[in-house]
């Protein structure tokens, strides 16, 4: 990924959907790369996807733990419920691990993540 020098990202290697809790991190990320501070989140681990992995060494502090499929791993770091998440809860953990973001998300660009999501979950039943 563009992000590998500044942050850790453990995806499970079952499901880690592009188009659910992956692609809305990767939308959050975007944002930071676009505005020049992804430094500032120099050290933070995402872990994400279905069997989810935390890494060996990971600091609770600075990891945050995404979607319902990585629930196993809550007690790691700061925990996101849902399927898929959204950017702005990952903001809102980011803001709350005291690194604010500069999101400029639109709600079409959110939407279409989770109609995606969902269209793909639909398609597999």
């Amino acid at each position: 990924t563009p992000y590998e020098d500044t942050v850790q990202i453990s995806c499970g290697g079952e499901v880690c959907c592009p188009s659910g809790c992956k692609g809305m991190l990767r939308n959050t990320l975007d944002q930071w790369q676009a505005a020049g501070r992804i430094d500032a989140l120099r050290g933070t681990t995402f872990v994400l996807g279905k069997p989810a992995v935390v890494p060996p060494g990971a600091d609770p502090r600075k990891t945050i733990v995404i979607g319902d499929c990585a629930v196993d791993h809550q007690g790691a770091g700061t925990f996101i419920p849902g399927c898929p998440v959204s950017p702005l809860s990952i903001v809102g953990a980011l803001a709350r691990k005291g690194r604010f973001v500069p999101l400029r998300a639109r709600k079409r660009d959110i939407a279409r993540g989770y109609l995606s999501h969902a269209w793909k979950v639909l398609r597999e039943r």
